[in-house]
Protein backbone atom coordinates (compact mmCIF):
# COMPACT_ATOMS: atom_id res chain seq x y z
CA UNK A 1 0.00 0.00 0.00
CA UNK A 2 1.43 3.72 -0.56
CA UNK A 3 -1.53 5.28 1.65
CA UNK A 4 -4.29 5.03 3.55
CA UNK A 5 -5.93 1.36 4.57
CA UNK A 6 -6.84 -1.46 2.51
CA UNK A 7 -9.36 -4.34 4.06
CA UNK A 8 -7.76 -7.51 1.82
CA UNK A 9 -9.49 -11.54 1.83
CA UNK A 10 -7.23 -13.73 0.84
CA UNK A 11 -8.06 -17.42 0.33
CA UNK A 12 -11.15 -16.58 3.60
CA UNK A 13 -8.45 -14.79 5.77
CA UNK A 14 -8.65 -10.82 6.39
CA UNK A 15 -6.30 -8.48 6.91
CA UNK A 16 -5.82 -4.49 7.11
CA UNK A 17 -3.13 -3.01 4.94
CA UNK A 18 -1.33 0.23 5.32
CA UNK A 19 1.25 1.87 3.76
CA UNK A 20 4.18 -0.21 3.32
CA UNK A 21 2.53 -3.45 3.69
CA UNK A 22 2.46 -5.99 0.55
CA UNK A 23 0.09 -8.90 -0.34
CA UNK A 24 1.16 -11.73 -2.60
CA UNK A 25 -1.51 -13.21 -4.77
CA UNK A 26 -1.02 -16.55 -6.22
CA UNK A 27 -2.68 -17.93 -9.29
CA UNK A 28 -5.91 -18.92 -8.53
CA UNK A 29 -6.18 -17.40 -4.82
CA UNK A 30 -9.24 -16.17 -4.23
CA UNK A 31 -8.78 -12.67 -3.00
CA UNK A 32 -11.07 -9.04 -2.54
CA UNK A 33 -9.89 -5.76 -1.34
CA UNK A 34 -11.91 -2.12 0.11
CA UNK A 35 -10.67 0.49 1.69
CA UNK A 36 -12.38 0.72 4.93
CA UNK A 37 -12.42 3.82 5.51
CA UNK A 38 -13.35 7.86 4.63
CA UNK A 39 -9.94 9.27 3.69
CA UNK A 40 -8.41 7.99 0.36
CA UNK A 41 -6.31 5.23 -0.41
CA UNK A 42 -3.78 4.10 -2.60
CA UNK A 43 -1.81 0.97 -3.73
CA UNK A 44 0.53 -0.52 -6.10
CA UNK A 45 -0.46 -3.42 -8.49
CA UNK A 46 1.93 -5.46 -10.40
CA UNK A 47 0.46 -8.29 -11.98
CA UNK A 48 3.36 -10.70 -13.28
CA UNK A 49 3.35 -12.03 -15.57
CA UNK A 50 0.62 -9.99 -17.01
CA UNK A 51 -1.53 -11.76 -19.31
CA UNK A 52 -4.84 -12.08 -18.35
CA UNK A 53 -5.25 -9.20 -15.99
CA UNK A 54 -3.95 -6.56 -18.54
CA UNK A 55 -6.04 -7.73 -21.30
CA UNK A 56 -8.79 -7.65 -18.63
CA UNK A 57 -8.16 -4.12 -17.44
CA UNK A 58 -7.77 -3.03 -21.08
CA UNK A 59 -11.06 -4.07 -22.09
CA UNK A 60 -12.90 -2.73 -18.92
CA UNK A 61 -10.87 0.34 -18.03
CA UNK A 62 -11.12 3.43 -19.24
CA UNK A 63 -7.69 5.59 -20.58
CA UNK A 64 -6.53 8.62 -19.52
CA UNK A 65 -3.99 10.78 -21.02
CA UNK A 66 -0.49 10.37 -20.04
CA UNK A 67 0.76 12.92 -17.39
CA UNK A 68 -2.49 12.53 -15.79
CA UNK A 69 -2.35 13.29 -11.90
CA UNK A 70 -5.54 13.56 -10.99
CA UNK A 71 -8.27 10.33 -11.62
CA UNK A 72 -11.60 11.76 -13.47
CA UNK A 73 -14.87 11.42 -11.05
CA UNK A 74 -15.70 7.65 -10.86
CA UNK A 75 -19.04 5.63 -10.93
CA UNK A 76 -20.56 2.56 -9.67
CA UNK A 77 -19.21 -0.51 -11.68
CA UNK A 78 -21.11 -1.88 -14.79
CA UNK A 79 -21.43 -5.53 -12.69
CA UNK A 80 -22.61 -7.31 -16.12
CA UNK A 81 -20.04 -5.63 -18.47
CA UNK A 82 -16.82 -6.39 -16.03
CA UNK A 83 -18.74 -10.21 -15.89
CA UNK A 84 -18.64 -10.93 -19.34
CA UNK A 85 -15.42 -9.61 -19.97
CA UNK A 86 -13.92 -11.52 -17.01
CA UNK A 87 -15.12 -14.35 -18.96
CA UNK A 88 -13.52 -13.74 -22.12
CA UNK A 89 -10.09 -13.65 -20.08
CA UNK A 90 -10.86 -16.67 -17.77
CA UNK A 91 -11.74 -14.57 -14.65
CA UNK A 92 -14.47 -15.56 -12.42
CA UNK A 93 -16.02 -12.42 -10.10
CA UNK A 94 -17.45 -13.75 -7.03
CA UNK A 95 -20.18 -11.98 -5.65
CA UNK A 96 -19.15 -9.75 -2.10
CA UNK A 97 -19.51 -12.23 0.99
CA UNK A 98 -22.51 -12.42 2.91
CA UNK A 99 -24.38 -11.73 -1.06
Amino acid sequence: MTSGQFAFMLNGKNRICGPGETIYVRPGDVHAFVNPGKSPASMLIINFPAGLHEGFFRAVGESVAAGTTRFPPTSPPDVEKLNAFAADFGIEILPPQGA
